[in-house]
C-alpha cells in the first residue's frame, strides 16, 4: 500500500468520527459559549479558563458542551483541552492532526491546527514501526479508494505542485521530490 493510500484511509476514518460523547474537558482559555456552532452566533455565556465541560457532540471546529452548572452551548474546539486539563492533550484526535475541516454551506472552511505537541516532543520523537504495521489494516487499493470517494460525491481534480522554494536543493525540477503531478485518483 502506498503512503498516499494509507493517509487517505486514515483521514477517511478520522473524518467519519463525529463525536466524543461522554468525554470531559476544560476550557484552555476564557471562551464564549455560543448558541450554535458559528462565530457570529449569539453568545449565551462567557466561560473562564479551566471551566469543566462535558463534551456532547463535535461539529466541524466546534464542540457542543454542558457545564457543571447546566449551561449548554457550543465552544471552539481549539479552546478545549480533553480530560481534566492537567496534561497537554488537546481537542483533536490525539491532538496531532492538522487541517481537518468542513465546508460551511459554501461560505468558507472551518479548520483546526496541530495542537498538543511541544517543540521538545517533536525533537524527541522516534519512529514507531509497530504503529505503521497497525496502519496496514486500513490498507485499500486505488480502486477501493475511488469507489469510496465516488460514493461520497467526490470528483477527481488535478492539482499542480508548488514550485521549489528559492535556494532549495531539490533535484526534481521544482516538485520537491514528489514526482510528477497526477490526478487525485493517481492516474
Amino acid at each position: 500500500m502506498s503512503y498516499r493510500n494509507k493517509v487517505l484511509a486514515v483521514l477517511a476514518l478520522c473524518l467519519s468520527c463525529s463525536a466524543w460523547a461522554g468525554e470531559s474537558g476544560v476550557t484552555a482559555v476564557q471562551t464564549e459559549l455560543k448558541k450554535s456552532p458559528f462565530l457570529d452566533a449569539a453568545t449565551t455565556a462567557r466561560l473562564p479558563a479551566k471551566t469543566a465541560l462535558e463534551i456532547l457532540k463535535r461539529q466541524g471546529a466546534w464542540m457542543q458542551v454542558k457545564t457543571a452548572d447546566g449551561k449548554n452551548g457550543w465552544v471552539r474546539m481549539l479552546n478545549v483541552r480533553l480530560g481534566s486539563g492537567g496534561g497537554t492533550a488537546s481537542a483533536g484526535l490525539g491532538g496531532t492532526l492538522a487541517g481537518l475541516g468542513r465546508a460551511l454551506n459554501g461560505e468558507g472552511t472551518a479548520t483546526t491546527g496541530i495542537r498538543g505537541l511541544s517543540e521538545e516532543d517533536l525533537q524527541n520523537a522516534k519512529p514507531n514501526p509497530e504503529e505503521v504495521k497497525r496502519m496496514d489494516k486500513y490498507d485499500v487499493t486505488a480502486a477501493e479508494a475511488k469507489r469510496f470517494a465516488t460514493a461520497g460525491g467526490l470528483k477527481p481534480q488535478s492539482v499542480e505542485y508548488l514550485p521549489a522554494p528559492r535556494g532549495g536543493s531539490g533535484s526534481d525540477s521544482g516538485n520537491s521530490g514528489f514526482g510528477n503531478p497526477r490526478s487525485a485518483w493517481g492516474e
